[in-house]
């Protein structure tokens, strides 16, 4: 009898184990980053990369489950394995050989934002010399520190896009840097459309990407072959659309 208690406890601790390697971890942070990954009241319930990995990770068997980790938490977490994959920009991550990256899935363009009734034209940097930017709190600007520094353009912040957006359309600043499909969601929420114009050059430019845990190697290149495929056929771009929608002067192009 406690032979076969011992075999029925250890094929049960094998189907628990073999469940847990099909279920990945997915970094979903509090209040989400929409349109890329949507989390309201701490409940999931999409975005383009979410959508993305959740269709691409089902058809190789896994399940995707999500918790909410403070941003300067998150490598903590990956290191001590609770935590198996997160939308991450490559570039912006210390010792990225630690991690396995896909392929881009998008885009991540930072473009100004301008009230329709004063556009800027913005073809490189100095053409925002006197101006006035709304940008994020505590984000970084590259190509703009300098001019910051020396006073060229003038910096005010804000806690968040949404924020940034309805300074502009009250004219507290001249544009406004936010991300192209971030500031598409907005303006749909907020039913703004028709009220800003959207440079068609970027400011910065960026592969938005999944970091998973080194330990998915062989996942990660199953996944960049569906991620192409959903690429090739358009998939992808229902998928976006789904979230946004684009047109020549409020949003994404």
């Amino acid at each position: 009898m406690w032979r076969l208690l011992l075999t029925m406890f250890f094929l049960i601790g094998s189907k628990n184990l073999l469940a847990d390697e099909r279920v990945i971890i997915f970094n979903m942070p509090e209040g989400g980053y929409p349109p890329y990954m949507i989390n309201e009241e701490n409940t999931p319930h999409g975005g383009i990369i979410y959508d993305v990995l959740e269709l691409i990770l089902s058809k190789q068997g896994y399940v995707l489950k999500t918790i909410s980790v403070p941003k300067k938490r998150e490598l903590e977490f990956f290191n001590a394995g609770k935590l198996d994959a997160h939308a991450m920009i490559k570039e912006l991550v210390d010792d990225p050989s630690r991690y396995e990256f896909s392929d881009p899935v998008l885009k991540v363009r930072n473009v100004l934002f301008t009230n329709i009734e004063s556009p800027i034209i913005f073809n490189k940097v100095d053409d925002l010399i006197g101006k006035r930017a709304i940008t994020h709190l505590g984000y970084k600007y590259p190509t703009l520190e300098r001019y910051f520094e020396e006073g060229l353009i003038e910096r005010h912040d804000t806690v968040d896009e949404r924020a940034m957006l309805g300074m502009l359309l009250l004219k507290r600043a001249d544009f406004a840097v936010v991300n192209d499909y971030v500031g598409a969601w907005i303006i749909q929420q907020r039913k703004w459309l028709g009220r800003f114009q959207v440079s068609k050059k970027a400011l910065t430019t960026y592969d938005y990407r999944i970091m998973f845990s080194k330990k998915f190697r062989l996942l990660v290149l199953k996944f960049n072959k569906e991620l192409a495929l959903l690429k090739e056929n358009g998939y992808l771009k229902k998928i976006i659309e789904k979230h946004i929608v684009c047109n020549d002067n409020d949003v994404c192009t």
